[in-house]
């Protein structure tokens, strides 16, 4: 995926939503600290905070469904980390 658009909210303070699309899928996130520039190609995967609804299925591919709401979205992938993050083992 590449980020084609970013919106700065802050550029001081690095805060942008960024576009980020694939040849068939695409998402509209928020990005802090965002040092990305458009055409940019993502090397690590993307953080989703607030999530529900989460399954494990059998299926091998890769969606991304936009629902109602300007960040919603319904994803499915593979899972990467199955572990706390280090910001969680800190509280």
């Amino acid at each position: 995926m590449r980020i084609k658009e970013i919106n700065w909210l802050d550029i001081g303070g690095e805060e942008a939503v960024l576009k980020v699309v694939s040849d068939t899928d695409c998402l509209v996130c928020f990005s802090c600290p965002c040092s990305c520039d458009v055409g940019d190609v993502l090397g690590e995967p993307l953080e989703c905070l607030d999530t529900d609804n989460i399954i494990l299925c059998e299926t091998k591919d890769n969606i991304i469904e936009k629902m109602e709401g300007e960040f919603k979205y319904k994803l499915r992938g593979g899972l990467l980390y199955t572990s706390p993050s280090p910001r969680d083992r800190t509280r």
